[in-house]
């Protein structure tokens, strides 16, 4: 029966959007009708805030590789890109002012 309703769940629920608070309310839920024991419900809490967690951290690495994805389509620079390339025009722009103060 446990086996069942973790299968239902998982599949029902977006797990990248499921908060703790909501997570024990509907066991508790479950719990109160007598379909989990109390024991049941607390390792099934634990269980899905685990993969609540999985899912939320495996969804934000697939939104950050696909944004990443599209800006390399689009020929855009990163963040990381442009500080690498202020970096070496403030290098040379440094280089360039002691030459000119050395002629």
């Amino acid at each position: 029966m446990l086996e069942q309703l973790k299968k239902s769940l998982y599949t029902s629920f977006g797990f990248a959007i499921l908060t703790k608070e909501k997570i024990e309310k509907m066991v508790d839920d479950l719990v109160e009708k007598g379909k989990l024991s109390e024991k049941e419900g607390k390792a099934f809490v634990e269980e899905l805030v685990s993969k609540s967690r999985e899912s939320s951290q495996e969804f934000e690495n697939t939104i950050n590789e696909k944004v990443r994805e599209t800006l390399k389509k689009m020929d855009m620079v990163t963040q990381d890109e442009l500080k690498s390339l202020e970096r070496r025009v403030a290098k040379l722009e440094k280089q360039s002012k002691s030459q000119k103060s050395s002629q």
